[in-house]
């Protein structure tokens, strides 16, 4: 800590965000889920869309898990 406040500008930006990943968390990678394209799901009936939104929604709060 001493030797961080003793550095300036240029020094003590790169010095501390190197020191950074050792104490914020790692971002979460989520496998990316198949999602239909626009006009496959403007050509599904209204049960079909809100199954498929249940589905994606059922699957991001599994990965928040």
């Amino acid at each position: 800590m001493n030797q961080l406040k003793d550095m300036e500008g240029k020094d003590f930006v790169q010095n501390y965000i190197i020191l950074m990943q050792y104490v914020l968390p790692k971002p979460a990678t989520a496998p990316v889920k198949e999602v239909p394209e626009l006009e496959e799901f403007i050509a599904m009936t209204p049960e079909e869309r809100q199954l498929a939104i249940e589905e994606i929604q059922e699957s991001l709060n599994n990965e928040k898990s």
